[in-house]
């Protein structure tokens, strides 16, 4: 089953990458409830899939999942591989305004998790019921 979610995970981490940066820098993470992380297998069982579906892709993934301090769960992975020259400024300018924003929001009194460009709450939850797992 982790090999089914693995594989429809793999356009969602395609899809978190910088356009126009080869495939680099992505980042993919996604909130959702420990009710329905517990239904689709739990934190560890999450991870796994996004492992796999980021070593697919060739990516270096430095991966979490964990509780939030807010009560929802969160999986993320990122794309650590060194960025080749034609692709590091831009990947480095999309990961520097992901920052900001994050700083932002938190400046703003928002510190939980909302839908952004760089979270993938919605899609995630998807393929969870796309693959059978909620």
């Amino acid at each position: 089953m982790t090999t089914e979610l693995s594989t429809a995970l793999i356009p969602l981490l395609q899809a978190s990458c910088p356009k126009g940066c080869g495939g680099y820098g992505g980042t993919f993470s996604a909130f959702i409830s420990p009710q329905a992380a517990e239904q689709a297998g739990g934190i560890d069982f999450l991870r796994t899939a996004l492992v796999q579906a980021a070593l697919s892709l060739d990516w270096k993934p430095d991966t979490t999942g964990e509780a939030t301090m807010h009560g929802a769960i969160g999986v993320r992975a990122t794309d650590t591989r060194k960025i080749p020259a034609p692709y590091d400024t831009a990947v480095e300018a999309h990961r520097q305004r992901q920052l900001r924003e994050a700083v932002e929001a938190v400046d703003a009194g928002r510190l939980v998790p909302e839908p952004n460009q760089y979270t993938h709450n919605e899609n995630f939850m998807n393929v969870l019921i796309a693959t059978g797992l909620l």
